[in-house]
């Protein structure tokens, strides 16, 4: 009896999960592919210890050839352009068409900045991180050279838009005074305890 096959479209972290799901307990009877532009992915969570300089960038990084590969899935590069759901198959833009009995999809984020009337030059998703961390990069060049101190508005106030906050704080260095408000609809960290919220707000004033 033929294998069914798993396609996971996308290097995102779910994939990345299952991935090593499947280390731990490879799948019986399933031939799984992974399809991703990137033969690396970026882990979020380790973002803002990267740009407040406590870890490289290759603590970020997750080698996706390599972890399909000890899961036991083939992994192919490429970027998907179209999907038939009554063939079942996704088209890639190298012309490839590949069949799937099961596709998950796990692409990662894009912002969406269409509602957002400002200037797009001064917006700055955080996802992509690659883009995010380019930008960053060639911002801070500039710092030093200005009269002014730069002025940050970190939208969010989760656990990410604190530890962004704190992180770009130590990223400035010496760049003169980096001004950084945060701001945030329904609170900060309204999900977290009292504790946790006070032991935050010491952190950040």
């Amino acid at each position: 009896m033929p294998k069914r096959s798993l396609l996971l479209l996308g290097g995102g972290h779910s994939h990345v999960g299952l991935l090593r799901a499947f280390l731990r307990k490879p799948p019986q009877d399933i031939a799984v592919t992974l399809v991703s532009e990137a033969r690396t992915a970026l882990y979020s969570g380790a973002l803002p210890g990267h740009l407040a300089g406590l870890l490289p960038r290759a603590a970020m990084e997750i080698d996706l050839v390599r972890l399909a590969e000890r899961a036991g899935a083939r992994f192919l590069q490429g970027r998907a352009i179209g999907l038939d759901r009554m063939q079942r198959q996704v088209q890639l833009s190298d012309g490839q068409t590949l069949p799937y009995d099961i596709l998950a999809v796990n692409t990662g984020i894009h912002s969406d900045l269409e509602s957002i009337s400002e200037d797009e030059g001064f917006l700055i998703p955080v996802k992509p991180i690659d883009r995010f961390l380019q930008i960053m990069n060639q911002m801070r060049s500039g710092w030093s050279g200005r009269d002014a101190s730069p002025q940050i508005a970190v939208i969010g106030g989760g656990p990410a838009g604190v530890e962004l906050s704190l992180a770009l704080r130590a990223f400035a260095g010496d760049h003169g005074a980096l001004g950084i408000t945060l701001l945030t609809r329904s609170g900060l960290l309204p999900r977290l305890n009292a504790g946790a919220r006070r032991h935050a707000l010491r952190a950040l004033a």
